[in-house]
Parts: C-alpha cells; structure tokens; sequence
C-alpha cells in the first residue's frame, strides 16, 4: 500500500468486524478506533470517544465516501 510506504498510519473506525480483520491480516491498516457508526443521533461523539479511548493522535481524516456526498445531497 503506497500511502503506508511513505509513513501514513492508517486506522479502521467502526467494529472489529470481518471486514476488519481482514485489513489486519492484508497488513493494510494499523490500528482501530473502535465507534458505533451506525447510530445516526451520535455518530460524531461515537468517533470522538473512540479516538479519546484509542489514545490516538489524529492530523488529518479522510473517507474513502467522501466524493459520495454532492450525489447523496442531490
């Protein structure tokens, strides 16, 4: 993964679910932040508790659905 090979750690956020395990076992992320994401009212506190409790230190965020929200907006 070439963003890994200039240094990027990268972190799953949600459950340790299959999907997860799998990116462990491809070596493809580093850690998790472990959040309720399905819970629409809390979602955001959900992730600001997970990072608080992985003990994390966070530069930048950014989400493979990003791109996805003009088109859901629409």
């Amino acid at each position: 993964m070439w963003i890994k090979e200039k240094g990027t750690k990268v972190i799953h956020c949600g459950k340790k679910d299959d999907q997860y395990e799998g990116w462990v076992k491809e070596g493809m992320c580093d850690g998790t932040v472990v959040a309720d994401l399905e819970d629409d009212e809390n979602t955001a506190k959900n992730i600001q508790k997970g990072v608080e409790e992985s003990g994390f230190k966070i530069d930048a965020v950014f989400s493979r659905t990003e791109q996805w929200q003009p088109l859901v907006g629409q």
